[in-house]
């Protein structure tokens, strides 16, 4: 009869033990679940954007390069684009000036 209560409190102590174990993982979970959706939430809104983006790109002729090479000095928004783009290329620190763009948009 001893041997029978000393396992109960021990299986008393084991399942308290996992009611915790099981409350904390819920309390993840739910937060996982939460970021999940967060994190859908946000490619559902970006990948139309992409989407987009693909096809002007796609759209992009050599006409429309050699218009760009022609400018001597670009507009702000070409300039900070090639700037980007020169910069996902070639990976530089420094900022890329409208030169390096147009030594970029010869190599295409």
């Amino acid at each position: 009869m001893i041997e029978l209560e000393k396992k109960s409190a021990d299986a008393a102590q084991k399942e308290e033990i996992c009611s915790k174990e099981a409350a904390e993982t819920q309390i993840i979970a739910d937060d996982v679940g939460e970021l999940r959706d967060s994190c859908k939430k946000d490619l559902d809104e970006a990948l139309p954007i992409l989407e987009a983006a693909r096809k002007a790109v796609m759209n992009i002729d050599k006409k429309d390069i050699y218009d760009l090479k022609t400018f001597t000095k670009p507009p702000e928004l070409v300039l900070v684009v090639m700037n980007a783009v020169c910069l996902l290329f070639y990976r530089n620190k420094k900022k890329e000036t409208w030169d390096d763009a147009k030594k970029m948009l010869n190599d295409i």
